[in-house]
């Protein structure tokens, strides 16, 4: 049968009575409680991501820290490991403070108590050196976590890289400037990752009014209609008193997967073939080849 011995006018603990971890009682009576435990919980972290980004683009990473018990985690740290070809934009979590240093996201969330959760969201931008982005994070506490396994996650993103309208042509000039009309296709535009790339013409300019009277280019208007996504009607005529008309036809490239690019076509009506059979682009002003 215990016992408790008055000493100097208090109380003290039987022999071998000691504290006794997470009850909230000063068990052996030296005014502290729960001094020297380790608590005890199993965090667990899931991160999500995109699977599939664009060079360019905005990656959000959302982080979920959950405390599985059975007591409080204190001092709960995220570290999140940002992947090479990506830059830091913001971490926000929902308790705590973030920090960044390359490359290391780090975030310290305080307590999560037993049963609750935290969250972080990251953002990135994807600078379009890699392939993938394979991104992890880890969490950890001043808590005895027994299930270590599930302390990490990872998320990895593919990477699609814009096509490139630059290698995209029209066709050679056009002779003779008979005032009729000559079909052109683009074609030619490449994507880095093997993508089919669809173009679209948006627009028509030219360096020459489309109808000006008494300078020798017929009286005949519109100069350009586009027949489809990637054909275009242009007329063969300049003026008689100019340098040669150049038309740009303006137009973007899409891959069907987030990425595009934009470029410009540009093709000529010489003045002759003989001292001047090379268009030259006097623009400014440009004039829309698609009105009369």
């Amino acid at each position: 049968e215990n016992s408790l011995v008055l000493i100097c006018g208090g109380f003290a603990p039987p022999p071998g009575v000691g504290e006794v971890c997470g009850n909230g009682i000063d068990d052996d009576l030296d005014g502290l409680i729960d001094e020297g435990c380790v608590p005890e919980a199993d965090l667990s972290l899931d991160k999500d991501g995109p699977a599939l980004v664009t060079e360019g683009g905005t990656v959000t990473y959302d982080l979920t820290v959950s405390n599985g018990g059975p007591d409080d985690a204190p001092n709960v740290q995220v570290t999140d490991t940002l992947p090479a070809g990506t830059s830091y934009v913001s971490a926000t979590p929902s308790q705590g403070t973030c920090s960044y240093a390359t490359p290391y996201v780090t975030c310290d969330l305080g307590t999560v108590a037993d049963g609750s959760s935290a969250t972080i969201q990251i953002e990135v931008t994807a600078d379009g050196s890699t392939s993938s982005l394979e991104n992890t994070a880890s969490v950890d506490s001043d808590a005895d976590d027994s299930e270590s396994g599930n302390d990490s996650d990872s998320v990895t993103t593919a990477v699609n890289h814009n096509p490139i309208c630059s290698a995209s042509a029209s066709g050679p000039s056009m002779w003779p400037p008979n005032h009729k009309l000559v079909r052109f296709t683009l074609g030619g535009a490449t994507d880095p990752d093997g993508n089919p790339v669809s173009i679209a013409i948006t627009g028509v300019t030219q360096d020459e009014p489309v109808d000006a009277v008494g300078n020798g280019d017929g009286n005949t208007s519109p100069d350009a209609f586009i027949v489809s996504a990637n054909s275009v009607d242009l007329r063969a005529e300049r003026a008689g008193t100019g340098d040669g008309r150049v038309y740009r036809i303006a137009y973007t490239g899409s891959d069907g997967q987030g990425g595009s690019c934009s470029g410009v076509a540009t093709v000529g009506v010489p003045h002759d073939q003989g001292g001047q059979p090379i268009p030259i682009d006097s623009a400014p002003p440009s004039y829309n080849s698609l009105l009369p």
